[in-house]
């Protein structure tokens, strides 16, 4: 069997009936040397059977069963160690991309001799109108490694840094510098913490990514959305976390402003959702935090450099964070010195 030039990776968990949407976006590339690798992550719905219909009819279409429900981060790592190809893309289970989006992403990556290409995206309904598009939104052109690390770090969400759907990997250089997901069902955002991996590694080789300017991924708004749930919400703190402590092994100390006000924005949007919406009580949500002690170390360290750079309501919140855990870090000194 020959070595396809793309392998897509999906995990597949309950997307009905725009799977088909999805599948024939893929099948009808302008580029046919893929394999589609999916990987079942025990879907309740009709899914598994839609799948195996265009699998009898295209042998591109690899398929994969998880004995249990391991969530978007584990299922992409599975289906990334039985991907065949030279380079490796993955893709969501509901969403579609223009038609040649891997010709695209492809020639441009051997055209300069890249380990990563990336391209646009846009956030569409399930009626294909257009929420956001990324390239309109996001006027700045730079995808240097330094401001990709950047963005991802101050939590900018309008920059091509944070889509994994986006990209063309070599899947050699993911071995190489042992660049997986995280576990999805403890720790959120495993995508912009993959790409920030890639970024790094760019780096490293001293390379940046290779772009098309071009939007060629749409990606669907829907309410099964994972990032819609309160655990997601909660699954940012580690996410943030795991953040901070790539920052501090890679002496990202460049990126101490943009750190700090990344982490007052993520625990303030997810304050507001979790908190003032009665999901979680403010003991709660400070309990939780307390499990994070790189946010709480960095917030306390930094806040009185950083605060007056934040907007009013993040200023106020801040400010009221500082407070809580300026308060929490003295008692934990105490008691760590037996001081009654």
């Amino acid at each position: 069997m020959s070595t396809p030039k793309v392998s897509i990776v999906i995990p597949i968990y309950n997307p009905g009936e725009r799977l088909r949407i999805c599948l024939e976006s893929l099948l009808n590339q302008s580029f046919k040397d893929i394999e589609i690798v999916c990987v079942l992550d025990c879907p309740t719905d009709d899914s598994a059977r839609i799948l195996e219909s265009y699998a009898n009819n295209d042998n591109r279409i690899i398929l994969f069963e998880n004995k249990e429900n391991l969530h978007i981060g584990l299922s992409r790592n599975k289906g990334l160690e039985h991907s065949r190809g030279e380079y490796v893309m993955f893709f969501d289970d509901d969403d579609y991309c223009e038609s040649n989006m891997i010709e695209l992403l492809y020639n441009e990556a051997i055209r300069k001799n890249r380990p990563v290409a990336g391209c646009n995206r846009d956030y569409v309904s399930v009626d294909g109108e257009v929420i956001v598009d990324y390239k309109v939104a996001h006027k700045v052109e730079n995808n240097t490694c330094d401001y990709l690390l950047k963005a991802i770090i101050q939590r900018d969400g309008l920059c091509n840094a944070n889509g994994i759907w986006t990209k063309l990997f070599n899947r050699n250089f993911l071995v190489r510098h042992n660049i997986l997901f995280v576990d999805t069902k403890i720790i959120s955002a495993e995508d912009s913490l993959f790409n920030f991996q890639v970024f790094l590694a760019l780096k490293e080789e001293q390379t940046d990514l290779a772009f098309v300017n071009a939007t060629l991924y749409h990606h669907v708004d829907h309410l099964h959305n994972t990032a819609k749930t309160d655990s997601y919400e909660i699954g940012l703190m580690k996410y943030r976390e795991q953040l901070i402590s790539l920052v501090q092994k890679h002496e990202l100390n460049m990126f101490d402003f943009e750190l700090y006000l990344g982490n007052v924005a993520q625990l303030y949007t997810m304050f507001k959702k979790v908190v003032l919406k009665n999901r979680l009580s403010k003991n709660q949500f400070f309990s939780l935090l307390y499990d994070c002690p790189k946010i709480v170390d960095t917030i306390t360290r930094y806040h009185k450099f950083y605060t007056s750079n934040l907007t009013i309501p993040k200023n106020i919140f801040s400010n009221f964070l500082y407070r809580e855990l300026k308060s929490y870090k003295q008692k934990e000194t105490m008691l760590s010195n037996n001081i009654p």
